[in-house]
């Protein structure tokens, strides 16, 4: 029986579902083939200014359409967003503010916040996507009816530990030493808020928007210390279970891009 195929490619959160496959490809067997392409690379930047708007290079464009027409893969998987999702509920705002998320309970917004509309928060941070937004329908017509975006993980809860022996993120660490951290449920929130935000993107174009896997995060949302690798990202742990999802997708066949 010939092996599914895979194709994922995005940004540096693709890492830990590549550690997790090579290590995965060399101790079992696999029920499908990974083949993964990143954006970043030395030798060119992968965002570039034309006609006075930023986009991704055009050449990232060419390359993923080649790969795809070439590889026929039965899905392919998005990793695009990178580190403000985190970033933005590191930063302490001038004011605090909140929102009612459709479906929340009275309770759940802090009123002690200012609170904005829904539709205006999910507006606004629709904007931070701009990038994205712009590149997903460029590249639609070459994507399978099988396509998935896979959500960046949840935020960390003990930041001040981890950035004690995290060194590459010392900026961070001082700013937060100046301003202060916010609270850990409204980063919480700033998360969920950036996530629904991907998700009508993703969905406006018949992608499909896979959750982060269920083991990864605790009780409140935050990512569990086992499946982190820094502030930002993953492990091999949290890439093994994204393989774990991406089995499960196959397994059901056909995947309907605009369901949840």
């Amino acid at each position: 029986m010939t092996a599914r195929r895979v194709f994922a490619f995005g940004h540096s959160h693709l890492g830990p579902l590549i550690a997790a496959y090579e290590q995965q490809k060399r101790t079992s067997d696999l029920s499908y083939e990974l083949t993964t392409y990143q954006f970043l690379r030395n030798d060119r930047p992968h965002i570039v200014k034309i006609d006075k708007t930023w986009q991704y290079n055009p050449e990232i464009e060419r390359e993923l359409t080649d790969i795809i027409v070439e590889l026929r893969p039965d899905l392919v998987v998005m990793m695009l967003q990178g580190e403000q999702i985190i970033l933005t509920g590191l930063t302490v705002p001038e004011k605090y503010y909140d929102c009612f998320f459709p479906g929340d309970q009275d309770t759940a917004a802090n009123h002690a916040y200012e609170i904005i509309p829904f539709d205006l928060m999910l507006k606004a941070t629709l904007l931070r996507y701009e990038l994205i937004g712009n590149f997903i329908p460029r590249i639609r017509h070459c994507l399978p009816d099988a396509s998935l975006a896979c959500c960046p993980p949840p935020p960390a809860e003990d930041v001040r530990q981890i950035l004690q022996t995290d060194t590459k993120h010392a900026e961070i660490a001082e700013t937060i030493e100046r301003f202060g951290l916010p609270p850990a449920p409204w980063r919480q929130r700033i998360w969920k808020l950036h996530t629904l935000a991907l998700r009508t993107l993703y969905q406006s174009n018949r992608i499909r928007f896979l959750e982060p896997p269920y083991a990864s995060f605790d009780p409140g949302g935050f990512l569990r210390p086992e499946f982190r690798s820094d502030l930002f990202h993953g492990n091999i742990n949290y890439g093994k279970a994204l393989l774990q999802q991406i089995s499960g997708v196959l397994c059901e066949g056909l995947v309907e891009g605009a369901s949840s």
